[in-house]
């Protein structure tokens, strides 16, 4: 229901966005559907990323590090955004639609695979970037869109654990 409501608004935000003059009333530029457009290849750029943080873990624990880093740099094709003075949506390929208030501050939210867990979100966003970074016990991931011209869309995730010694960081280009 929320991937439907979500397809729906940024089709009437992209269509009414486009019959909009540059105003006030016009949609922030990074908002709307925006597909990979990646040059070289993705899987060994990420494969390096992971390669980079595990070098520097302990022979042993290497093995488990891995597979566990590797799950956590999903490549999504298709990013969607929305953005309004109360809420920001976000979604990554056909999964569920993500949503938090666009003032939020440590705003408290369950995980989905651990509903024990407690996520403290926070947003940032203004017409050329949007931040939003996820807390927990197991570390923060930081999502960060930055529109790098009018049809480019950059995106860079970071997590961050006392259990790295140091943080994993990838990221990809995008177009409308």
């Amino acid at each position: 229901m929320k991937r439907m409501c979500f397809a729906m608004a940024v089709s009437s935000v992209v269509t009414m966005s486009s019959f909009v003059s540059v105003n006030a009333l016009a949609a922030p530029p990074i908002e709307g559907a925006w597909q990979l457009s990646q040059a070289g290849d993705i899987s060994k750029q990420l494969e390096n990323a992971v390669e980079e943080v595990v070098s520097d873990m302990n022979f042993f624990v290497r093995s488990f590090a891995r597979p566990v880093l590797k799950k956590e740099t999903k490549v999504c094709q298709t990013w969607q955004i929305l953005l309004d003075s109360k809420t920001v949506l976000w979604q990554c390929d056909d999964e569920s639609a993500s949503e938090l208030p666009a003032n939020a501050l440590r705003y408290e939210t369950k995980a989905e695979d651990d509903k024990d867990r407690t996520i403290y979100n926070t947003v940032q966003f203004d017409e050329k970037s949007l931040t939003i970074e996820l807390a927990s016990e197991r570390g923060t991931r930081t999502n960060y869109w930055l529109l790098t011209d009018p049809n480019t869309l950059e995106y860079t995730a970071t997590l961050e654990s006392e259990k790295l010694p140091k943080p994993l960081t990838w990221t990809l280009t995008y177009k409308r």
